[in-house]
């Protein structure tokens, strides 16, 4: 398991290549590591864009399609956080393809800031408001339930 954590928190880091910043600690990048990254990116943000082309919201409305992409990319995030990337912090390349690449791609924060500038554009300001405050939230709390369900699916593993 990787013991790598936050000194301030005690928290596993998410990414440790980019976060780790002590000496020794950190993986020096490589084209493979940029190759996964392109293309999980790519992936990502054709799925993405193919959700968005084919919901259709009226303009002034809440923009649930791209806060729930938001919130399943932090929910899959939290999970291979939990898991894969705690259990197997040696799989840097498929640790990059799926978490920054492909989730990366796929969750969006410019789409965030364009549908809240859209919405106060159009004088919706109290829909503008409710999703700036639960782009914060969903989010976040989905990706504390992800990585309590994979570590929760790890230590079940260790176990049996």
């Amino acid at each position: 398991m990787n013991e790598r954590h936050d000194g301030d928190v005690g928290l596993p880091l998410l990414d440790p290549d980019i976060e780790d910043a002590r000496p020794g600690h950190a993986t020096r990048p490589t084209l493979l590591h940029a190759g996964a990254v392109f293309v999980g990116g790519s992936l990502g943000t054709v799925a993405r864009y193919g959700v968005t082309a084919h919901v259709h919201l009226a303009p002034n409305s809440f923009p649930w399609t791209i806060m729930t992409i938001n919130t399943v990319g932090a929910l899959l995030l939290g999970i291979l956080g939990g898991s894969l990337f705690t259990a197997r912090p040696d799989a840097v390349t498929l640790r990059l393809f799926l978490g920054t690449g492909v989730l990366g791609g796929w969750t969006t924060f410019s789409s965030i800031i364009t549908g809240l500038l859209t919405l106060g554009h159009l004088g919706s300001w109290g829909t503008a408001a409710l999703n700036l405050i639960m782009a914060l939230i969903l989010p976040l709390a989905a990706v504390c339930i992800g990585i309590a369900m994979g570590s929760a699916f790890i230590r079940n593993r260790a176990t049996t």
